[in-house]
């Protein structure tokens, strides 16, 4: 082999592991925007394959029962109560609302998150994306872990967190967080 080729083919490694490396950290953002894009069309099967939702409905749960327990240093008689009746209710509930079909309503435009909110100076802001796009953060706790905190530029509301999980090459959205 001559040096003309150990080159070529060192710069061709280089040039693939590049690009596979800024596919590797771009795809988790990929993922959630094909799941936009999916639940946008109504696309049950895609959301199937891009979301894991019995991990999704537990995070889910897990946040109602936090919200309950918003204040764990403030003692108050019925908190253990109110939490166990929070997670009992919350749990058929979730399991009911967060299915392929919902999350592909919500997307639309016809469930609660296409309803209209009042904006600055009276204008209104849709999921569709009419009022300020929403910004996007990604951070990495591992290889196989990524949050993706998404939150409007005016917001004063903290936002929602989308976590993904690797899986193999390919990224599933596994849970929210607040």
């Amino acid at each position: 082999m001559t040096r003309k080729q150990a080159f070529a083919i060192a710069a061709t490694g280089l040039i693939l592991a590049a690009v596979f490396v800024v596919w590797f950290l771009r795809a988790p953002h990929t993922t959630l925007m094909l799941i936009k894009e999916a639940a946008t069309h109504g696309d049950t099967a895609t959301l199937n394959r891009l979301i894991d939702f019995p991990s999704f409905r537990s995070s889910i749960k897990l946040l109602i029962t936090d919200a309950v327990d918003a204040d764990p240093q403030e003692s108050k008689p019925g908190r253990v109560l109110g939490r166990m009746i929070a997670g009992a209710l919350a749990g058929p509930i979730v399991d009911a609302a967060v299915t392929p079909e919902s999350i592909a309503l919500m997307f639309s435009g016809k469930g609660p998150l296409g309803t209209k909110a009042a904006g600055k100076q009276g204008e209104t802001q849709t999921a569709e994306g009419s009022g300020p796009k929403a910004e996007m953060v990604q951070s990495w706790d591992s290889t196989s872990t990524v949050r993706i905190r998404v939150q409007r530029p005016d917001d004063t509301a903290p936002g929602i967190t989308f976590v993904m999980l690797r899986n193999g090459l390919s990224w599933r959205l596994s849970g929210v967080e607040k």
